[in-house]
């Protein structure tokens, strides 16, 4: 199995472990994220690079709460360079950043599963 994308400590920490807590903030992500993920497909597909750059700012709190580092050094990046950067890598960086979001819903999903099976097992033990 490959190294995970997100990074579930502050999640944790804010959570204080309860399982009730952490799937709150896991489905609130597993929510926005595609939503957001969309947005952003519709918007470098217009090479419209003010929204481009606001979207993946909006994305920013969930980004760094979840510790997707991966996306966070993409996204300052780009932040940085969004009037600049050449349309081709542009495209590349942004298209890298969705498939590591992609990634980390998927991570999202699965660990939903997991808490929800141990609540289960919990009610029935």
């Amino acid at each position: 199995m490959s190294e995970p994308i997100i990074d579930l400590q502050a999640l944790k920490e804010l959570s204080r472990g309860n399982p009730d807590r952490m799937l709150h903030y896991l489905y609130q992500f597993k929510e926005l994220i595609p939503k957001r993920s969309a947005e952003l497909r519709k918007a470098l597909s217009a090479s419209d690079r003010i929204n481009v750059r606001k979207l993946i700012h909006s994305m920013s709190p969930q980004v760094q709460f979840f510790g997707i580092k991966e996306v966070v050094k993409i996204k300052e990046r780009l932040a940085l360079g969004y009037e600049h950067i050449p349309q081709e890598e542009m495209n590349s960086s942004v298209n890298e950043l969705l498939n590591y979001l992609e990634k980390a819903v998927t991570e999202v999903s699965k660990l939903i599963n997991e808490l929800e099976q141990k609540k289960d097992h919990l009610k029935y033990d």
